[in-house]
């Protein structure tokens, strides 16, 4: 459309610049001129001009236009990717590719942050480095082929040492490719695998009845207690959580101290035990003395007795005291025994008051007898 005014509008019917367009405008075979030193330039309403190139600022600023992708303020030389009010040198707003390169942010001389791909490795894969990016003394991978790795130290760590370096040059933690945890190994086959000693701060819990054990690789499982062994000693926690000798290496034998655990008992202890209260069971009433006050039981004659006293120097059925030294005695049947001796002692008792109560009244009848014939005596 061309107005009364001369104006000329193509998309438009009321142009209010000598040619006024709305909508795409293409320009086809131009001619390149680099000696031209004008640039065609246009307000926000679009109205457009031309300025000097020699007028643009002289630091290279980048200018926007529209919706397009880059931007820059004049005034701040700052770098807006993505975003037209860039608040940092580079303020990238979407997505960022980088290819074979590496993207590296230096800080002050010999501090960087270094993102790259690492094709001196043994397996080329994507490192992230903090440090120098050379592989010199301030160069600390954090993330290195597909390892995420933390060094305490705060110093260098030499990818290709493992952990047999000192300790400002090895990988004191690692999460692997698959997931491993290493500390103080940088080749972790297990989902946490320690090199090194562990301190475990627990809750005690007696009610619990798992245990935590290892094989020969150092390899955690756990087990019921029932069914735990230490060592070669077989000693085993029953599921009531008692602590019992076991039946293997020591045969169920409990040993405390230098002594030898004669044949047919259980527990030897050196020099001797000590306790407020001992209890020994007894299992049956066959094992206690009372036989001794049946009607039937035979109490050997005193006459006897005497005999084989003087002849061995100890009672019957009493250990001499050369068998102690030898084989001990057993507190249960010794007590049974010393019953015995005791109860047939009573006996004895009993038997010898049995005579003095006769003797008495024998006696008591011939001082009677005596004093009637007295009596008879006459008189002088």
């Amino acid at each position: 459309m061309i107005s009364q005014t001369g104006n000329v509008g193509l998309g438009t019917v009321t142009p209010t610049q000598k040619l006024d367009i709305i909508g795409g405008t293409r320009f086809r075979s131009l001619t390149l001129n680099n000696s031209l030193s004008r640039l065609l330039v246009s307000d926000p309403n679009g109205v457009l001009s031309y300025r000097d190139i020699s007028s643009l600022p002289s630091d290279n600023d980048w200018l926007g236009a529209g919706t397009g992708n880059m931007y820059t303020g004049f005034s701040t030389d700052k770098v807006g990717i993505g975003t037209s009010t860039p608040s940092e040198k580079l303020d990238v707003q979407g997505a960022v590719e980088i290819g074979s390169g590496n993207m590296k942010i230096n800080a002050t001389a010999g501090d960087n942050f270094n993102i790259s791909t690492k094709t001196n490795s043994p397996n080329p894969n994507f490192a992230i480095q903090i440090g120098n990016g050379s592989g010199g003394a301030s160069n600390q991978p954090i993330f290195w082929n597909n390892m995420l790795i933390l060094n305490g130290a705060g110093n260098s760590w030499c990818p290709t040492c493992g952990v047999g370096v000192d300790a400002a040059h090895r990988a004191d933690m690692v999460i692997s490719q698959t997931g491993n945890i290493g500390l103080g190994t940088v080749a972790p086959s297990a989902k946490l695998e320690v090199n090194g000693s562990t301190k475990l701060l627990l809750n005690q819990n007696n009610a619990l009845t798992k245990i935590v054990v290892a094989d020969t690789n150092g390899l955690l499982a756990y087990k019921d207690a029932s069914t735990l062994t230490v060592n070669d000693n077989d000693w085993a926690i029953n599921a009531n959580g008692n602590l019992i000798p076991g039946s293997a290496a020591t045969g169920g034998k409990v040993i405390i101290g230098n002594v030898t655990v004669p044949t047919g008992y259980k527990l030897a202890v050196e020099q001797g035990i000590i306790t407020e209260k001992i209890k020994v069971a007894v299992y049956g009433t066959v094992n206690w003395a009372d036989f001794v006050f049946d009607e039937d039981y035979k109490l050997q004659e005193l006459n006897a007795l005497e005999k084989y006293i003087k002849s061995n120097k100890h009672l019957p059925d009493v250990p001499s005291a050369e068998e102690v030294v030898a084989n001990g005695i057993d507190l249960g049947k010794m007590d049974a025994t010393l019953l015995q001796k005791v109860e047939e002692l009573t006996l004895y008792v009993l038997q010898l008051n049995k005579k003095i109560d006769t003797i008495s009244l024998e006696n008591q009848t011939l001082i009677n007898k005596n004093i009637a014939l007295q009596n008879q005596v006459p008189k002088k």
